[in-house]
């Protein structure tokens, strides 16, 4: 089971487009491709929002900007579940970064103590 990466990333771009900060735009690098998955069944329902891209991208920024410049708010991405060179770039461009973690009863443990 993973971490909700990938849930996170499409309800918060759903939510996000339903609060009328869109138009929002979904891409995927994770190479399990849940994301895009998701927004195929959401188009076969006709549901026609959020929009996607389809990545990889050689650049980035440059895609950033072309999203931007056709009138995209926002651009949630589904990465992949490491640090590599993608991840990297993307978090250089990245207004947030949001990183889901499966809690452990280690960190669960530390969590209560600072909650108190």
């Amino acid at each position: 089971m993973g971490s909700g990466k990938s849930t996170v990333t499409v309800h918060l771009a759903a939510a996000a487009e339903q609060a009328g900060d869109g138009p929002v735009v979904i891409s995927d690098t994770d190479p399990q491709g849940t994301a895009a998955d998701w927004f195929n069944q959401r188009k076969k329902a006709g549901i026609n929002t959020p929009l996607y891209s389809p990545s990889p991208c050689p650049t980035w920024a440059k895609k950033i900007q072309a999203l931007s410049d056709a009138g995209a708010a926002c651009l949630f991405i589904d990465t992949a579940p490491s640090i590599g060179a993608v991840n990297a770039d993307l978090f250089a461009l990245a207004d947030l970064i949001l990183i889901p973690l499966n809690p452990t009863l280690r960190i669960s443990g530390r969590w209560s103590k600072v909650c108190r």
